[in-house]
């Protein structure tokens, strides 16, 4: 990781903090901290994991990730973790595309709203809100990051509680989609789990990841 000379102030010594952890003091520090505490509510069991995951993996994808990025990564479902009355519902959406354009949409404006308020810097409260609201689809060279670390994660963290929720054409229509948003470094990189095994995300139930029936979609997209 590289940090900013701004980041560099705050830790003597070359020490290195983790991504996203910063002086106590700072309101990016005290904006981390509530998206985690929200994200930790979820009724979603793998979406904490899949919030770290996600910086995890952008991380490997880009090591010199700036502080937007960051913290975009981890707050990118922040909806997800929220009331039925407040996030994205499918029901309400004829296609998925639509229903996930929605779902970025909401979860920027809440990330935005939140940075705000713990009175992060308003130049950085607008580059994350735009990479969360692009972050289905992409569009940007950071929005492809971003998009990416997101695509990997459900691979990696979410598909095999996922499996347990859905159908089974379901899931195989869930892989696909996930699959065409990958870009050629991500897709190398899901190419070499399915040949290699599961990488070490912490997940539960990672024995049960479904490499074939990735393989398999990937056989019938191309």
């Amino acid at each position: 990781m590289i940090l900013t000379n701004e980041e560099k102030n705050q830790f003597p010594n070359n020490t290195k903090p983790h991504p996203l952890s910063y002086h106590p003091d700072r309101p990016v520090t005290r904006a981390v901290h509530m998206i985690r505490k929200i994200i930790s509510k979820s009724k979603v069991p793998e979406d904490p994991l899949h919030a770290e995951n996600t910086v995890a993996l952008l991380l490997k994808l880009k090591p010199d990730t700036p502080l937007w990025l960051r913290i975009a990564a981890l707050g990118h479902d922040i909806e997800r973790a929220l009331p039925d009355s407040i996030k994205t519902q499918r029901l309400n959406f004829s296609s998925y595309d639509d229903f996930k354009r929605a779902h970025a949409e909401n979860s920027a404006r809440i990330l935005k709203g939140l940075l705000i308020k713990c009175g992060v810097d308003s130049h950085l409260v607008e580059r994350v809100h735009e990479l969360v609201r692009l972050h289905e689809f992409g569009g940007t060279r950071d929005a492809n990051l971003l998009k990416d670390a997101d695509s990997l994660s459900f691979f990696c963290v979410n598909l095999p509680l996922f499996m347990l929720r859905e159908q089974e054409e379901t899931v195989k229509k869930r892989i696909a989609w996930g699959i065409s948003r990958l870009g050629p470094d991500a897709l190398r990189m899901l190419k070499q789990w399915c040949d290699q095994g599961h990488p070490d995300s912490g997940a539960k139930n990672y024995t049960k990841w479904p490499a074939h029936l990735i393989l398999e979609q990937m056989d019938e997209m191309t």
